[in-house]
């Protein structure tokens, strides 16, 4: 058999067979998300409360409102063909006059277990983020759909969609100001590139975190700004964002005023405290000048 033609042949083959597996292990994460998210869904309505009246904080068992901390209201939402063929996906994030008065969510779209209330002497908001596709549509977008591409990959995050119910934690901190939009999070194994989203990677003078961590920046000047050294080095050894576990996964979004943790569980009683201590932590680092052209 001539070389060429058997090494096309064996190419051919590792490519499908990679492929093949890439498809098993995202059917083996999607059934795994499903069991670790089944006691915790059955627990939410009597915990959640619980864990609300400990710490000070309002509950409701739905409030769409809440999604207004995104400036592409609501958060996640579908967007349509001709927003598509507009390049949504480039760094061009159009500010809008949506507030948590006048959000109105699409109904595949809610925010539930939804408290409110303040750490550290800021206001604070948490909820579950629930998305059901509609039928056909193989995409999410906005910064859920952002998020979830940087923590599991392109192709895992559609076959989550295909399967189930879509359901994170969003754990909201506000911010003294509004700012540009800059979504920071750990890569998932085996993940070198965005560009399958159009999205740019940024790098910072820190080889460690460029291999550790994906940085998409409306504004390089800013993110420089919040990501410094001491950031870094902090990010670097927080236990938190080094746990390699799917469902343990934690990106971090600031954008329109908010910083928050979006975390690839369904909301979880027993990790709230971890989590809002974790954004009150990043939050505290953003140096004030940051805030002195507000």
């Amino acid at each position: 058999m001539d070389t060429n033609k058997l090494v096309s042949i064996v190419f051919t083959v590792l490519c499908v067979g990679g492929f093949v597996a890439l498809m098993i292990a995202a059917i083996w994460k999607v059934s795994r998300q499903k069991r670790a998210n089944k006691p915790i869904l059955k627990q939410q309505g009597a915990l959640l409360p619980q864990w609300a009246g400990r710490h000070g904080f309002t509950y409701a068992a739905q409030d769409d409102r809440a999604l207004g901390i995104s400036s592409r209201p609501p958060l996640g939402e579908m967007t349509t063909a001709t927003e598509k063929q507009g390049g949504v996906h480039t760094l061009h994030w159009a500010q809008v006059s949506a507030t948590f008065e006048n959000i109105k969510a699409p109904e595949w779209v809610r925010a539930e277990h939804v408290m409110n209330g303040s750490v550290g002497g800021r206001q604070a908001v948490v909820f579950q983020y629930h998305l059901r596709p509609e039928p056909g549509d193989d995409d999410v977008d906005g910064v859920v759909g952002l998020i979830m591409h940087l923590l599991v990959g392109r192709h895992i995050q559609r076959k989550m969609q295909d399967v189930d119910e879509v359901f994170r934690t969003v754990v909201a901190v506000r911010l003294p100001g509004s700012t540009p939009f800059l979504a920071v999070a750990p890569k998932p194994p085996g993940s070198k590139l965005v560009e399958g989203r159009g999205l740019r990677d940024m790098k910072l003078e820190h080889h460690g975190f460029n291999e550790k961590f994906l940085v998409h920046s409306q504004l390089d000047r800013f993110s420089l700004d919040v990501l410094h050294s001491q950031t870094i080095e902090w990010m670097m050894g927080e236990p938190l964002l080094q746990d390699s576990g799917f469902l343990n996964r934690v990106g971090f979004v600031v954008d329109n005023g908010w910083c928050y943790l979006m975390g690839m569980s369904a909301l979880d009683a027993g990790r709230l405290d971890a989590q809002l201590a974790l954004v009150e932590q990043f939050v505290s680092r953003i140096p004030r000048h940051v805030w002195a052209g507000n």
